[in-house]
């Protein structure tokens, strides 16, 4: 059985690929990439916030639910 990641820090290079596929609305990316953020407490950028409809100051983790909920 996996366990799920602790919350925290994700490294760039990942969240640069789940905002990268946000903005690319690129809906296989964007699911793969929200499993890899998706205990990363750090702050999504204002634009990805303002594509996913979600409110400024969310998370990475916050975002990634949005996505795999909205699937």
């Amino acid at each position: 059985m996996r366990s799920l990641p602790l919350p925290g820090h994700v490294p760039g290079h990942i969240r640069d690929a789940f905002t990268e596929a946000i903005e690319d609305a690129d809906p296989d990316a964007l699911w793969r990439a929200a499993g890899r953020v998706w205990s990363c407490t750090d702050i999504l950028p204002s634009s990805c916030c303002t594509l996913l409809d979600i409110p400024l100051g969310s998370t990475y983790a916050q975002a990634a639910r949005r996505v795999r909920n909205d699937r």
